[in-house]
């Protein structure tokens, strides 16, 4: 192999990694985008939600806690949400979703279609 052969494979594989991370980057729970800076933030209906906590038992960065006490979960680390959409997918009452800076919503069924719902049924009937 020559030199130049070399330089090129090695070219290669540092444009390959840039790519590829580009394109997971955002879009696992442990990956959150640096691409696509964020102006919106997860929002909890309070009356919406039962506390079936199922949104605290899939958030990988401890964003939501169960408030035992109201039997209401409650965002306590808003800070630490990587906005995966974790915790919007599994609220069977659809009690979170995600606002933006400038007022915009966008609604769980909108977060469902592009995320996979692990633990169960809904309550709350989402039409097709």
């Amino acid at each position: 192999m020559t030199t130049r052969n070399v330089i090129v494979l090695a070219a290669a594989c540092v444009i390959g990694t840039g790519i590829v991370s580009v394109d997971v980057a955002g879009s696992t729970p442990l990956l959150s985008s640096s691409v696509n800076p964020s102006d919106f933030k997860v929002e909890l209906l309070i009356d919406r939600c039962t506390g079936a906590a199922q949104c605290v038992l899939v958030c990988p960065r401890d964003v939501l806690v169960m408030n035992g006490h109201i039997r209401k979960v409650e965002i306590v680390r808003p800070a630490n949400c990587i906005l995966c959409g974790a915790c919007i997918v599994q609220c069977p009452e659809d009690a979170l979703r995600f606002r933006f800076d400038d007022g915009r919503v966008v609604e769980p069924a909108t977060i469902r279609r592009t995320r996979l719902n692990l633990l169960g049924k809904r309550t709350v009937t989402v039409p097709d």
